[in-house]
């Protein structure tokens, strides 16, 4: 016999979960908001992904790839924006992701 488990109700969303951003934040296939940030951005899981994408890149290909483009395609990983009056690089030097002024 199969019983029905009564579910305790859900608790009502915090003051930051109930207000809405001006625009929709911009998700990873991994799920993870993207930062806006220039901190945030180099701080959190998005340039760690880059990064770990470019090793195993940099680890099959013996080269860096050409450009984030490459790197995209190869990982399947789409490039996320970076925080605006920024853009995203490859360091050839430090085989790096970084964030630097545009």
């Amino acid at each position: 016999m199969v019983a029905c488990r009564k579910r305790p109700p859900a608790a009502p969303p915090t003051a930051a979960e109930s207000t809405a951003p001006d625009a929709p934040a911009q998700k990873l296939a991994t799920g993870h908001v993207v930062p806006t940030t220039v901190k945030e951005f180099e701080s959190r899981v998005v340039l760690a992904d880059l990064n770990k994408n470019l090793q195993i890149f940099l680890t099959q290909k013996q080269r860096l790839p050409a450009d984030l483009n490459e790197l995209s395609r190869d990982s399947g990983m789409p490039i996320p924006k970076p925080p605006q009056g920024t853009k995203l690089v490859i360091d050839a030097k430090a085989k790096a992701v970084k964030v630097v002024p545009q």
